[in-house]
């Protein structure tokens, strides 16, 4: 399975935590921020390619995952420059993709 390389961090859904993010993000964003202010985020706590994450679930299920360059896309170059990972103002919230994997069945 080929896997594009591109940076995130994913907040993992797992039904406590996830109960807790979405109730995070309701309370970082009630409503429309003010004019000026930055969009309410909530993140994952680790940085990792979307490559990353797919070989360790791909390495629990039998599967070969190879990441693959980006750089055709579209959004290649605002990935490659952050756009999707969190601002600084970001609440982090959940485990890391890799511990909560290790939880699964």
């Amino acid at each position: 399975m080929r896997v594009r390389s591109r940076r995130a961090q994913r907040v993992t859904a797992v039904s406590r935590s996830r109960r807790d993010n979405f109730s995070g993000l309701r309370t970082l964003a009630p409503g429309a921020p003010a004019p000026g202010t930055p969009t309410p985020e909530i993140a994952g706590p680790r940085t990792q390619t979307m490559a990353e994450a797919a070989r360790l679930l791909g390495a629990r299920r039998g599967v070969k995952v190879v990441g693959v360059d980006g750089s055709g896309m579209p959004d290649a170059e605002i990935a490659a420059d952050g756009a999707f990972l969190p601002g600084p103002h970001a609440k982090l919230a959940g485990p890391a993709f890799q511990e909560w994997l290790g939880t699964q069945a």
